[in-house]
């Protein structure tokens, strides 16, 4: 099996938001209610809870296509992806909450969810800025 190699600055891009949606998260338990996920749900139950949401957005984020850097950063079309992403997330969480009421509750997932919208957003115009890419350039 061949595997498909994975550019430099994507692969940047992509730590980045697993870094930025990590922090969100944790931020927002501390913002709530005072205590970290792990702190708050214990171990497992917090690892899982981690986990489960930094796949639930990176997974909208790859179906919105925030990985393909030959999309124009500054266009109406990355605004509406992130508007989709983010409601793609609404949805699938809201579905998990119910399923698994023990993850995360209303005020914590929506503070997370403001804060990582407004975070992902300055995150590209960092990224942008960076590498002085339009996101329009081929990647090495």
């Amino acid at each position: 099996m061949k595997f498909k190699r994975i550019p430099k600055l994507k692969l940047f891009l992509v730590l980045g938001d697993v870094f930025i949606i990590i922090l969100s998260l944790n931020l927002a338990f501390i913002i709530r209610i005072k205590k970290s996920p792990i702190s708050y749900l214990g171990l497992n139950k917090g690892l899982i809870t981690t986990l489960l949401i930094l796949a639930i957005y990176l997974i909208s984020f790859y179906i919105f296509d925030f990985y393909n850097t030959r999309e124009k950063l500054r266009s109406i079309q990355f605004l509406a992806n992130i508007i989709g992403s983010l409601f793609l997330v609404s949805l699938i969480s809201i579905a998990l909450f119910y399923a698994f009421p023990f993850m995360v509750g209303r005020g914590i997932f929506l503070i997370s969810l403001i804060l990582i919208g407004t975070l992902i957003t300055i995150w590209r115009l960092f990224y942008s800025f960076l590498f002085g890419l339009s996101f329009q350039k081929n990647e090495s």
